[in-house]
This record gives C-alpha cells, structure tokens and sequence, in this order.
C-alpha cells in the first residue's frame, strides 16, 4: 500500500507495457485472464497515487468496465463478479452510495452459485462502509453496518482470509473513530496487532500505529500513546500515495484535537496549522471540525477577531450540509411514498382480479351443471359474462383515476414542500445573513485596528457569496413571479443563473411564444430544472443547451449535453434515479412525451407538451426571435 510514488509509477508503466503486450497477442481465455489481472493491478496503482480528486473521478470508472469487457467475452462468472465489485468500489467513491450499494447486493448474490468467498468478502465490507460512511449515520445504517461486518469476518474466518480478517478489525475501529467511541474501536485495533505480527505480508501495519496512538491519545493514556505515534511519524511520508497522505493529516488533526482539550492553545495551533494545509483536498465534512477547532484556537489564546471569522466559516459549511442533507431526507421520503403507494395499488388489483376470476369459475361450474337448462343458462351467462366484463372496465378506470389522483398528490407535496424551503431559505437564513452583514458594517466603522478591520473585510465576499448562493437555491425551488413572466422567460432566467463552471449552458427559443396553462408551464419548469441539475452533479459536461420549440400543436422542449458522464448509464440502471422518475412522473400528468438517449456524443432529453386543445396554437401570443 505504501510505496514511494516515483516507484509507483515505474509499477504502472511496466503493467501498461505487460497490458499493450497481451492486447497483441492472439485472443484466447488464458491472454483474455492475464489481461483483466494486469488491469486489476494497474487499477489499484493507478489510484493510490496522489492525484487531483477531479483527474480520478473522470477515470475512475474506465478501467472497471474494460475488466468487466474482457471477462464477458467468454462469459467468464469468476471475472464478471470482480468487475461488478470493482466498479461498485468506484461508484461508490464517486459518492452514488445508492448505486453502490445495489451493485454489491448483485456481486454476493452471484457469489451463491459462484463461490468467491474472499470477493465475497471485500463486497460485504465494503457494502458496509456505504452504510457507515454516510454524513449522518442513523441507527439503521448502523445496525446494517455491524450485520454486514460480522458476516464477513464469519466468511473469512471459515476459509482462513487473513487479509479480511485484518479488514475486519481495521474497518470496525476506523467506524468507531469517525463517531468519536475512541474506547469502543481500541479492542480492535489492539486485536490487529498479533494478527500482524504473525502475517508480515499484511498492509495496515502504518494504519495500525496511527489509530493506536489516536484511541491512546483520546481516552487520556498519552503515555501508551507516544510511542505508536513516535513510530508513525518516523515513517509516514506523504509522498506514498492518496491513502498515506490522508492518514499523515488524520493524526495531524487528532493531534491538534487533543492538546485542545488540553488547552495548549498554541500547540493545538501548530497541528492545526499544517492540517490546513491539506484542507482543499477534504470533504466538506472535515472542514467543519476543522473551522470549529481554529475558532476555539483563537479564542483561547484571546484573538477574537480571527476566532470570530472561523466560527463564521463553520457556521457556512454547516448551514449548506444541512441543505445537503434535507435535500437527501426529502428525496427519501418521496421515494418511500411513492413505493409503498405503489405497492398499495398492486395488492388491491390483485385481489379484485381474484376476486372476479372466482367469480368466473364458479359461473362455468354453474353452466356446466345446468344441463337441462342449457339455453337458458347459457343466456344468463352471456349476460353475467358481460356485467363481469363491464365491472372489469369500471375497476380499471377506477385504478387509472386512482392511479391520477395519487400522481397529482405527489407533485402537489413536492410543489408545497419546496414553496414552503424556499420560503424558509429566504426568510429565515437570509435574514440571518442580512444581519450579520449590519452587524459586521457596525463593528467595522467602529475599529480602529487596520488588521481586524482588514479580517473582517475578507468576510465581505464570503457573506456575498452565500447571500447569491441562497437567492440562487430558494430561485432554483419557486421562481419569483412564475405566474406573471411564464415558463420561457423562467427558464431562460433559470439557465442565466447557472454557474459557468463545470458546465456552460446556453438558451435558445424559436417559434412564436404561446403561454400555456400555469399547472402544465409550472410543472415543465421542474422536470427541466430537475434535468439541468443532474447536468451538474452527474454528466460532467462542457457544454450544455436548453431549447424551446414552439411548434403551431405543441411544445417541444430539448435538453442537451456533451457529458461523459451519461456514457456509462448501462440499460440496467436507466432512468433508476429518484430525479428521473419524478420528471417522468410530471411528464405523464401534464400529458407530456418524455424521452432520453444517450450516445457517444452525450445526453439528449426531449420533452414534448401537447397544446390542450387543436384550436390553442392559434390564441394571441407575443413573438420572439431565436438567440
């Protein structure tokens, strides 16, 4: 796991050579074997070298399917269950947890008629750290977590797996220390270290000295502590690798943590100090324990200006995962309603269909014993025949209103509950931030030292910044007066406002505009500001277009883009997200034609609204030229 960068890089280039030189040979399972192993190696490689996070996500996921080509070429089961594992571990890097998470279910299920059990393993550990590593772990999660846990070390215990054993009892101790139950994950990794001494083969030995000396340090035995973190620092280098760069700045922070505690504000300080130096390379998530320990730094050591400005910092980065987080909360929900409505739905045609097919049985028993009136019975079965049948069409229409009315109460929640964030953004935080920007313009006209005048001037933009970034969120959930300017002038306003960065949008209207009525436009501007947001977060575009056609019978509305993201939706994971099935959802309830395709090029989403009525294209509308 730890090896110099330099010759990490000679280890890829000779398993790109021994890669090309396999390529040339001719087909055949052993070359097409040897071949998915050199990239299973380069792959690991490859990725333990300290790269941009951006540079790895837009790779991560190439070498996984080319394994997973090579082993389909001779349906291979062994190979395919690697490569299903492989790139379920990259998915789930990539942050789709929910993707992950089905990919490793399908791996050990496969597992059952194909035993991999050190494969199998990997994929229930790993299905495990989905579940644990979650920004807010709920009790579920959790206890999905240990179930996961425990059955692989029962794997690996009866087949003798030394090196998931070993993850076993790393992973369990690293899950107890990121929810700070320092004393609960020490047993595990004192455990670890017989393990290791025995099995001198074993990676974790670095990993194993750092944790010791962190749970040591945090349950108050800094003298069992030292010599572990003596040890780690005598030979951890930052330069081995993205793995050992994070673990060096894990024991930084731990470090600066504990003389905190302590109260040694200005060794607290040191530590801190050089975790910040790694900061741009951490989640969000580690930037809050970090902006929260600096603002207690300083304010011990009586610096109450920059205490005052890192407690600003935190309070930002905690406001905007907690967006993050109820955004995630609400998707769930609908999600589950929508399925348990579903299932709902399921249930009460099933027993109307028993319920008539006993109805017929005993109608043909009744026909069949009736010999003697065999006209007459055969008549009133006609008869009764028919009345099932009309029963049948009314039972039908019922579910399809049933199914209509459910489908209008979903999009009227969603439409409410995303009135009542926006709402909330604006009133709440963005009068909060209004008046800390008073309140920072007071102070300021009132200091008199250059220097925290100048500290409190570098808040301006940040405060700036949020102020936008909250107009743009409570935007983005209900444009102001929708009912006044209508869907083009939204939507245009709507791609305006979108960053220039990752992706640049651009906006086209052609035809003459006709306005539409407010429940259809309100409901085309959700699935197109819902499409326009998984151009953000998935496509990883340069370039992306929102067009309206405004046609004399209908409404055409394109979404396009240059991802290269899209390429790797395969037909089983289509249109599976809780986004696209919303937008298919509103589709079908304004009477609208949604469809999607997806091609080396990147991704097109047509949506086609038909005008109510044949005579509606012809009503007085304003004209617009096309940009």
């Amino acid at each position: 796991m730890f090896i110099p960068n330099a010759r990490r890089l000679v280890l890829i280039d000779s398993l790109r050579a021994t890669a090309q030189h396999l390529q040339a040979q001719p087909a055949s399972f052993q070359r097409d074997t040897a071949l998915f192993f050199a990239l299973d190696r380069y792959r690991y490689h490859y990725f333990s070298l300290n790269r941009p996070f951006t540079e790895l996500t837009q790779t991560m996921l190439i070498l996984p399917d080319s394994m997973y080509r090579v082993a389909a070429r001779h349906n291979w089961a062994a190979g395919l269950i690697i490569a299903a594992v492989r790139r379920a571990d990259a998915i789930s890097y990539l942050g789709d947890k929910v993707a992950a998470i089905r990919l490793y279910k399908e791996a050990i299920g496969r597992c059952q008629l194909h035993p991999l059990p050190h494969e199998q393993g990997i994929a229930l550990i790993n299905l495990a750290a989905c579940f644990a590593y979650r920004k807010n772990v709920t009790r579920t999660d959790w206890q999905q977590t240990t179930t996961y846990m425990k059955e692989a070390l029962g794997l690996a215990r009866r087949y003798n797996d030394i090196e998931n054993i070993h993850q076993y009892y790393n992973l369990m101790g690293d899950y107890y220390v990121i929810r700070k139950q320092y004393a609960e994950a020490l047993p595990f990794y004192e455990a670890e270290q017989p393990l290791m001494a025995k099995h001198q083969h074993l990676s974790g030995y670095r990993t194993n000295l750092a944790y010791l000396g962190i749970c040591y340090l945090q349950t108050n035995q800094a003298h069992k502590a030292w010599p572990y973190l003596n040890q780690f620092f005598s030979i951890s280098n930052t330069d081995q690798g993205t793995y050992a760069t994070y673990l060096h700045y894990v024991v930084i922070y731990e470090l600066g943590v504990f003389y905190l505690r302590k109260r040694n504000y200005r060794q607290a300080l040191v530590y801190q100090r050089q975790y910040e130096t790694n900061l741009r390379e951490r989640t969000l998530f580690d930037h809050i324990g970090h902006y929260e320990a600096m603002s207690q730094i300083y304010a011990g050591l009586g610096n109450y200006a920059k205490a005052y400005a890192y407690q600003q910092r935190y309070l930002a980065v905690r406001d905007s995962l907690k967006i993050d987080d109820t955004s995630r909360r609400l998707s769930d929900i609908e999600a589950q309603l929508a399925s348990q409505r579903q299932q709902n739905q399921i249930r009460a045609l099933q027993n109307r269909a028993l319920q008539e097919q006993n109805q017929t049985q005993r109608a043909w028993l009744l026909f069949l014993g009736s010999g003697f009136a065999f006209f007459i019975c055969l008549v009133g079965l006609l008869l009764y025949s028919g009345r099932l049948r009309k029963q049948a069409i009314a039972t039908q229409l019922a579910l399809m209103q049933q199914k209509r009315d459910t489908n209008t109460r979903i999009i009227d929640t969603q439409d409410a509950e995303r009135q009542r964030i926006a709402a909330d953004l604006h009133d709440d935080l963005g009068g909060t931030l209004a008046t800390i920007r008073r309140r920072l313009a007071d102070i300021r006209q009132h200091l008199h030292d250059p220097k925290v005048a100048q500290d409190l001037d570098d808040l301006e933009p940040l405060i700036q910044k949020s102020g936008h970034d909250l107009r743009r969120i409570s935007h983005n959930l209900m444009p102001p007066e929708f009912a006044r300017l209508g869907l083009a002038p939204a939507l245009e306003q709507l791609v305006r406002n979108q960053p220039p960065q990752p992706t640049q949008f651009s906006f086209v209207l052609s035809g003459q505009e006709t306005r539409l009525p407010l429940e259809i436009e309100l409901n085309a501007y959700r699935i197109v500001s819902e499409l326009v947001q998984n151009i953000h977060k998935h496509a990883q575009a340069q370039r992306a277009a929102v067009q309206l056609l405004y046609h004399t019978d209908k409404l055409t509305i394109t979404v396009e883009d240059d991802g290269l993201g899209n390429r790797s939706v395969t037909k089983s994971t289509q249109s599976t997200g809780i986004g696209l099935k919303n937008s298919s959802l509103r589709a079908e309830y304004i009477g609208a034609t949604l469809w999607r395709e997806v091609s080396e090029a990147g991704t097109l989403v047509v949506l086609d609204i038909p005008y109510p009525s044949p005579m509606y294209a012809a009503r007085t509308s304003l004209p617009h030229s096309p940009n």
